[in-house]
């Protein structure tokens, strides 16, 4: 049954679109490069000549068997959903877009932070994108805790599991000691790091 799946998924015609830097586009590359599966990983510059042809005229976009989606969390969602990443249950589907929702809330903070010109507005940014991540974290580390410290939703890794992994893959650029706090939640990182399929990834991906 999995080599019939395997081979049905690498039959697909799988691209994703971004700009050259990990950004929105980290876990869903992150969620194929666990499954393995094979897809072409496009980056482009600017999107000014073709930004009208794009779903809500911004990237990342997903070209999927000759469809086409928008929206980073959409995107890894229905990726998630293909791989068998999303959980076994509604339950657990659930509990994983929770997980997932409060990381894309991170972003949006840090995305803030990241457009913000005057210093003393980058200084309040700053504050309360940190103060964020630190009460999340400790939620995370809760909940992490709450289910046997191995996963944070169910029996098996879920897309909740590789969101945070990409979400501190891209703070520990300027942050390398994010996590040092938070004992489960560095190991379960660590086990995903040294995955086969993530640590190619790691090794090969584009700087």
């Amino acid at each position: 049954m999995r080599g019939h799946l395997k081979l049905a998924l690498e039959m697909k015609d799988i691209k994703l679109i971004y700009f050259p830097t990990k950004g929105r586009a980290e876990l869903a590359r992150i969620i194929l490069a666990y499954a393995g599966v094979r897809y072409t990983d496009t980056r482009v510059k600017d999107i000014t000549t073709f930004k009208d042809q794009l779903p809500f005229a911004q990237l990342p976009v997903l070209e999927y068997d000759g469809q086409t989606l928008g929206q980073s969390v959409t995107i890894s969602r229905f990726l998630a959903h293909e791989f068998g990443l999303s959980g076994v249950s509604d339950i657990e589907r659930a509990e994983a877009d929770e997980v997932v929702d409060t990381i894309a809330e991170c972003m949006n903070v840090g995305a803030e932070l990241r457009k913000a010109d005057d210093p003393a507005e980058k200084e309040k940014l700053f504050k309360k994108f940190t103060d964020k991540i630190s009460a999340d974290f400790h939620k995370i580390e809760m909940k992490l805790e709450k289910n046997g410290g191995q996963f944070l939703v169910g029996n098996n890794l879920t897309w909740a599991d590789l969101a945070i992994f990409a979400f501190v893959d891209l703070l520990k650029e300027d942050q390398p000691e994010i996590t040092e706090k938070f004992a489960l939640l560095s190991n379960l990182l660590k086990r995903i790091e040294q995955t086969p399929n993530i640590k190619k990834w790691l090794q090969t991906r584009p700087n």
